[in-house]
């Protein structure tokens, strides 16, 4: 008899123990979760909980406060893919969240990125010493006292003016090769698309506008920096064409509104209804662009 009761007693005091441990034991709830990347690394409170493949996960976590990160390193090591977010989880609730993965420069570009800025830096230093020096700034572009124009973004020097009257195609290809402005010698006439980083429908200057041999000074000359003056609206660009007939089709880009037009050449007649004028350009070789 007691044995029995002893026995009794003692899975009483077992029943009372469990319920016990069960009192004190954390309540928990399930939380998912869908993010904009795969393949993705998820952390919660700052342990890892595995990948995200399919950008989707569903976790039990316990009730109270957590800190869901998340993770995910582009295949090229170049930028990272993170977001976090702070949750509370609800005992025996499931809840829903998305997350939305923003890139940010790795490690590796980063030291990458600072280094080519010191060194663009050092080269733009050493570029105003060549220039007699730096005299005014304008966004992308920097003018010298030696009367150049540098494009900082995409390596172009060009004068602070350009040639200050009409002029035949032939002629103003001519004067660009022979242009030494700034003590350079490698001067060229420049293409459509280098012509079309100096249009900004945002600003304009006075310029010369010739229709038809008739010329008036108007302020619509659309050119993004006023480092660089332009003395008429129309210039010459080295684009050049021949048809099928074998017609030779020569091209000017006008500033009033950006377009550009291709005109058939007559070498020995110039129609002064064209009057264009030209402004030189020369790629800086030694440059490295940034901002792109």
């Amino acid at each position: 008899m007691n044995k029995l009761l002893y026995i009794f007693h003692m899975l009483l005091l077992l029943l009372c123990c469990m319920s016990l441990l069960s009192c004190f034991e954390k309540r928990k709830g399930e939380i998912n979760i869908s993010v904009n990347k795969k393949n993705a690394e998820i952390f919660v409170n700052g342990k890892r909980k595995g990948i995200i493949y399919d950008k989707n996960i569903s976790l039990t976590l316990t009730e109270g406060d957590h800190k869901i990160e998340i993770i995910k390193h582009s295949d090229d090591g170049e930028w990272v893919y993170k977001s976090e977010k702070n949750v509370y989880i609800g005992a025996e609730t499931s809840s829903n969240i998305d997350i939305d993965l923003k890139r940010f420069p790795s490690t590796k570009r980063q030291i990458r990125e600072d280094k080519e800025k010191r060194d663009r830096q050092k080269f733009l230093s050493e570029l105003a010493d060549r220039n007699s020096g730096e005299k005014q700034r304008d966004k992308d572009f920097i003018a010298y006292k030696n009367g150049t124009v540098f494009d900082v973004r995409r390596n172009l020097m060009w004068p602070s003016e350009s040639y200050n009257s009409c002029i035949s195609w032939e002629n103003a290809k001519k004067y660009c090769e022979d242009y030494n402005g700034g003590g350079y010698s490698d001067w060229r006439m420049p293409s459509i698309e280098e012509l079309s980083h100096l249009y900004s429908e945002d600003r304009k200057q006075n310029c010369l506008e010739c229709e038809h041999g008739k010329c008036s000074m108007r302020d619509n000359c659309h050119i993004t920096t006023d480092l660089i003056n332009l003395s008429h609206n129309k210039i010459w660009t080295l684009n050049t064409f021949t048809s099928e007939k074998g017609d030779f089709f020569i091209c000017f880009i006008c500033f009033t509104y950006w377009h550009h037009s291709f005109k058939q050449h007559y070498p020995t007649d110039y129609d002064y209804g064209w009057c264009c004028s030209v402004l030189p350009v020369r790629k800086v070789m030694k440059a490295k662009s940034f901002g792109d």
